[in-house]
């Protein structure tokens, strides 16, 4: 199965999942809690703000905007994800926002963390799809990211913080 778009009543944990040939399934998870990915795109390079950071001003200025965007994580996305999570009835970690990976991220240059101009589906999260690679999940490494928050537009309805 290729992805699950939530659907139907807000207080259940329900959506469908659509396969490779474009086969809807309708889906409800026993879930209770959920790992997000986020963080990740922020400390290791994964936006296009961060390759136009390195154009503008090469590793100095992508480490700066690197270190901005872990700073403002919490005003810009885990309240509205947090609310979008929980009017479905689940809880959300973030393995990402571990204070411990924090810290150890923080600690490495960017030019281990990402690679600006190795293109959106080589270089962004470089750091991270190096791995995914030493698990044996090299197909996924390749594939450039896909923000569910804007092919759903939740991030269009959802309030901002000012």
């Amino acid at each position: 199965m290729r992805c699950a778009r939530p659907a139907g009543s807000h207080s259940a944990a329900a959506g469908w999942l659509t396969d490779n040939r474009g086969v809807r399934t309708s889906y409800r998870s026993p879930a209770r809690i959920l790992l997000s990915g986020l963080g990740a795109d922020e400390q290791l390079g994964g936006y296009s703000r961060h390759a136009a950071a390195f154009r503008r001003g090469g590793w100095p200025e992508l480490a700066r905007e690197l270190r901005l965007d872990v700073r403002r994580i919490a005003d810009r996305n885990l309240g509205r994800d947090d609310r979008c999570i929980a009017d479905r009835g689940k809880e959300v970690r973030h393995p990402y926002l571990d204070e411990a990976v924090v810290n150890y991220f923080s600690q490495l240059p960017a030019c281990v963390k990402t690679h600006p101009s190795g293109g959106r589906d080589v270089g962004d999260k470089l750091l991270l799809r190096q791995v995914a690679c030493r698990l044996g999940l090299a197909d996924a490494a390749r594939r450039a990211k896909r923000a569910i928050q804007f092919g759903s537009r939740i991030a269009k309805v959802a309030p901002t913080v000012s």
